[in-house]
């Protein structure tokens, strides 16, 4: 669905205001129904590392 997720800070999850779907904070699925987790990015000083997982 390519939506923004939204930073949970008092449970401290990613939740997706589109499905419904948590994301523990390291991008991981907590609840579904998503069926892969989170991209991740990876950032150094000024540089932003994005990484695509099949």
């Amino acid at each position: 669905m390519s939506c923004v997720v939204h930073w949970n800070n008092a449970e401290k999850t990613w939740d997706c205001p589109c499905h419904g779907s948590r994301f523990k904070a390291d991008g991981t699925i907590l609840e579904g129904p998503v069926l892969h987790p989170l991209h991740e990015i990876q950032m150094k000083g000024d540089k932003l590392k994005v990484k695509h997982v099949e």
